[in-house]
């Protein structure tokens, strides 16, 4: 896999100006006081990605842009009201991500903001299409909708307490069963009418074979008779028999045509029922084997010195095993030497060491290059800071990069370079220097 090297930007949010950041090593972590803009770097990876301004904590895509000013008063470089400095202010912002291959080639995402919110993406320096962007980092299994490497400050609780539904819908984003959903109602719809014009029509059939039963013993009494009215009665009497076997005779060939387009409807239809579950399921039992794991990597303890090793309980289930999209999957955690609890019942620093196993079991299934972690152990005491961020030690790799937002020194300790921002007063900007823990500074 490939890997995120640096980020350019211009202009975003809380710095000011053309800035560079990195080089990302293979565990990175960005640290500095509240207030420098830390988490406008986490804006800005997800800006670049092509998310959407309602999840970067903005209400417009102009409000973007630098303002100046703005950081002096603001949490975390956040933009405010300062209408004294749009008129004379940067007119667009940019960020740039520089992607290189597991191949050596180098890729250059590029998105830009104009003052009037429009948005433009390129892609190795050429204007593209939103569309065309976003395949281009399908290709680098990017996975822009599912979003199951990029963890925003706070959410981290409200993953591990998603509702059984959300977690099914997050599970159909990373395994690709939600782009047949679509069809699949087409082609549920499409059955169930051909089956119900089928039945309408097998039922109309059976209605004239009892008439036809009816005129036929008609026509049979009226033959025992020789009397003119009753010669009358059966000339009458066979003219319907006749005229009834020929409306059968129609009926019998609509039933046939809507018995085979139900046939062809139902067969199609189960077709893509069959595609969408295999691709579910697949995705389903993929994170259900690696969640057990992971969970009990993280959650390894000792009572004592010389005690046993503990470690918590995790698992998934189907609510509908037989179209388990329709319905919810559970998740289940129990942390080491507890009786189960419901997710809700668990303390904030348990329910983010369950949320992270379930982001790594999801994220295990269809990995993304790198994952994006901001600020996920504030809820954490030191022992489970530890623990996670050996975790994320052990696991970063040329393969799987982590690029972690942390303000505890037992978390950012253990990374390979630090990223560190500081507010710059005097310019009025978020700046950026970077440090590898050997001692050098790269910028």
């Amino acid at each position: 896999m490939g890997r995120l090297v640096k980020l350019e930007l211009e202009n975003f949010k809380s710095y000011k100006g053309h800035q560079v950041i990195g080089p990302f090593y293979n565990f990175s972590c960005i640290i500095g006081p509240n207030g420098a803009g830390k988490s406008n770097l986490m804006d800005a990876i997800s800006f670049v990605l092509g998310v959407k301004s309602s999840q970067l904590r903005s209400s417009h895509l102009k409000d973007l842009i630098y303002r100046g000013g703005a950081i002096n008063n603001s949490i975390d470089g956040l933009g405010g009201n300062d209408t004294e400095n749009d008129a004379s202010g940067p007119k667009k912002a940019w960020v740039m991500a520089e992607y290189h291959t597991s191949e050596g080639q180098v890729l250059k995402f590029m998105r830009v903001i104009t003052i009037n919110g429009a948005s433009e993406y390129r892609f190795n320096g050429k204007v593209t299409t939103y569309e065309k962007y976003n395949k281009e980092l399908e290709k680098q299994n990017i996975l822009v909708k599912a979003k199951n490497f990029l963890v925003f400050q706070g959410d981290v609780e409200a993953i591990a307490s998603q509702s059984p539904r959300d977690l099914t819908r997050l599970i159909e984003q990373v395994s690709g069963s939600i782009e047949l959903k679509e069809e699949y109602e087409r082609l549920k719809e499409e059955q169930e009418k051909a089956t119900e014009d089928s039945t309408y029509n097998f039922n109309k059939k059976r209605g004239i074979n009892a008439e036809m039963k009816q005129f036929k013993k008609q026509k049979e009494e009226a033959e025992n008779y020789k009397q003119l009215t009753k010669q009358l009665e059966n000339i009458k009497i066979k003219y319907i028999l006749d005229e009834t076997e020929q409306k059968l005779k129609e009926t019998n060939k609509i039933f046939e045509i809507s018995r085979q387009k139900a046939k062809t409807a139902k067969e199609r239809f189960n077709q893509i029922k069959e595609k969408r579950y295999n691709l579910f399921y697949s995705a389903f039992k993929h994170m259900e084997s690696k969640i057990q794991s992971i969970y009990e990597e993280l959650t390894r303890t000792r009572t004592s010195a010389n005690g046993p090793v503990l470690h918590g309980t995790a698992y998934l289930s189907l609510e509908d095993s037989e179209e388990p999209y329709l319905d919810g999957v559970k998740y289940h955690a129990m942390p080491p030497a507890k009786t189960f609890r419901d997710m809700d019942h668990l303390s904030g620093g348990e329910k983010t060491v369950a949320a992270l196993a379930l982001l790594f079991a999801i994220h295990s299934y269809q990995p993304s290059p790198f994952f994006v972690l901001d600020e996920v152990d504030a809820a954490l005491d030191n022992a489970n800071v530890m623990r996670v961020a050996s975790y994320v030690k052990r696991h970063a790799s040329d393969n799987f990069q982590f690029v972690v937002i942390s303000l505890k020194n037992t978390f950012y300790e253990r990374a390979q370079a630090l990223v560190g921002i500081y507010r710059d007063r005097e310019v009025n900007s978020s700046k950026v220097l970077t440090l590898k823990l050997d001692g050098e500074y790269e910028n």
